[in-house]
């Protein structure tokens, strides 16, 4: 199995980027850590299939605030020389503005989805409470909702193959709903009743350690390294 890279360090590596992707860092520089940061999350199993589906996705949203942009500029923009591109007159300062929107926003949209995607929430979370940054009774009641999206998606699948075992048709379907709401309420009601009788406390002992490796702490220091590098060097890294 692929070794991961702690889900600390891949939080706040990500986190980091996002700050300097809202701030209006060079595009370059964004680039050259986006990059970066894919290297990581590959070598953190980032299966390349799910990758293509985030990137399709990311270019279709930032391509529609791209269209969006275009076709309703804001009035500050309509100024300047004019521009034609197959045979549209458009403002070079509403263009200009359009390809930082598309670009924001595909980096934004493309660092959050597949970041969500390798990061182990899990590993996160338990590693909050074990420090005791996170107090028990909160990190685990949301480690109980995050394993119950999988559940009730399994749910919602053997519920649609009964549906169509016992020939329901599409417009009876929808009360498929409820037997799913009632299979939500018992698990957590199952889930509240397993953390009453665990008698939860900040000074519990932890099985597992989830304290990171000096490995993931040399990843993290190198991506700081060259985002300092980057950064303090912006006419080298700028366009």
């Amino acid at each position: 199995m692929t070794k991961k890279i702690h889900a600390f360090y891949l939080f706040l590596m990500s986190f980091i980027l996002l700050l300097l992707v809202l701030f209006s860092v060079s595009n370059l520089i964004i680039l050259s850590l986006y990059l970066f940061l894919l290297s990581i999350f590959f070598f953190s199993d980032l299966a390349i299939k799910r990758f293509i589906k985030i990137t399709l996705l990311s270019l279709f949203m930032a391509g529609s605030m791209l269209l969006l942009s275009l076709l309703y500029p804001a009035a500050q923009f309509k100024m300047g020389p004019l521009i034609t591109v197959f045979n549209w007159p458009i403002y070079q300062a509403v263009l200009d503005n359009s390809k930082i929107l598309f670009l924001r926003l595909f980096f934004l949209s493309s660092i959050s989805l597949t970041s969500s995607a390798v990061i182990d929430y899990h590993q996160l979370l338990m590693f909050f409470m074990q420090k005791k940054i996170l107090p028990v009774i909160v990190g685990y009641p949301i480690l109980i909702a995050i394993n119950s999206i999988s559940l009730l998606k399994d749910e919602q699948e053997r519920i649609d193959i009964n549906a169509k075992f016992r020939g329901l048709k599409w417009h009876k379907r929808i009360f498929i709903f409820l037997p799913l709401m009632v299979f939500a309420i018992r698990h957590s009601q199952r889930g509240a009743m397993a953390l009453m009788t665990r008698g939860l406390n900040q000074d519990k002992s932890y099985f597992n350690n989830f304290t990171p490796v000096f490995f993931d702490l040399f990843i993290f220091l190198l991506f700081l390294m060259i985002s300092c590098i980057l950064l303090l060097y912006p006419s080298h890294f700028a366009f």
